[in-house]
């Protein structure tokens, strides 16, 4: 006797289905019959799409405090905190001017702007921070000329200067010390003004010589030998004396 079985259909459409099973796994998108008392395991992948918005910055700060140098000083990019964020706008993304001169001691305002970047919406922000004024040094401070005693007021010329070819502002110091009359030795002083771009001060020396008298036209007096040096002089010029000065002079 012989038993015919029949085997029933099962029929699943086109789609995107994933069957896996000890005996075949099917992945492929065609109609498929599966036998009968088959066991099977279907996994159903879904597949969600939704949008991630860029961010808005609201706030930028930066640690960049230089000390004046005389030129343009912008903060780097790599010193921009993006307060709201540990992820950074992309540098070529951020573009970073001066709003104010960004050069002189003080606080300064920088506008950085941030465009076209991946992460970020577009927007413009202000970043102050302070440029520390410059502590002067003798170094800055020369004096130049040779002075000798005359009887008038002289003053010394000298020269404030911040490096090789840096000359600082008359604004910026103001001088004491840099006249004077008698002869000696001197210290010009510079000070930093309140509201310039330098802080403390700076010295240098400078001198008046002496004048250098001198005695002509003298004439000795004959005497005898007596065995001594002492000679009497009867006449002399002595020259060199300024204006009205007392001069005592000692005839040896």
């Amino acid at each position: 006797i012989r038993r015919k079985e029949k085997q029933a259909q099962l029929v699943f459409p086109v789609g995107h289905f994933a069957f896996n099973t000890p005996d075949f796994l099917l992945s492929h998108l065609t109609d498929v019959m599966i036998p009968v008392g088959t066991k099977l395991t279907v996994f159903i992948k879904l597949v969600l799409e939704f949008t991630i918005n860029k961010a808005t910055l609201t706030g930028i700060t930066t640690a960049f405090n230089p000390t004046y140098s005389g030129s343009v000083q912008l903060p780097a990019k790599s010193n921009l905190v993006f307060t709201d964020f540990t992820v950074r706008p992309a540098d070529a993304s951020i573009t970073i001017a001066a709003s104010t001169d960004c050069k002189n001691a003080g606080s300064q305002t920088a506008s950085v702007t941030v465009s076209d970047d991946p992460n970020f919406n577009d927007c413009t922000k202000d970043v102050t921070y302070t440029i520390a004024k410059k502590a002067l040094a003798n170094s800055m401070v020369s004096t130049s000329g040779t002075y000798t005693y005359n009887g008038s007021p002289q003053t010394v010329t000298f020269n404030v200067q911040d490096g090789v070819s840096s000359i600082i502002a008359p604004a910026d110091y103001t001088v004491d010390g840099k006249t004077q009359t008698n002869a000696g030795s001197y210290t010009l002083t510079v000070t930093a003004t309140s509201d310039g771009n330098y802080s403390g001060t700076a010295t240098a020396s400078w001198s008046i010589a002496k004048v250098q008298l001198t005695v002509t036209d003298t004439a000795a007096v004959d005497r005898p030998y007596d065995g001594t040096l002492d000679v009497e002089t009867h006449r002399g010029t002595v020259g060199g004396i300024v204006g009205g000065d007392d001069v005592n002079v000692d005839v040896i």
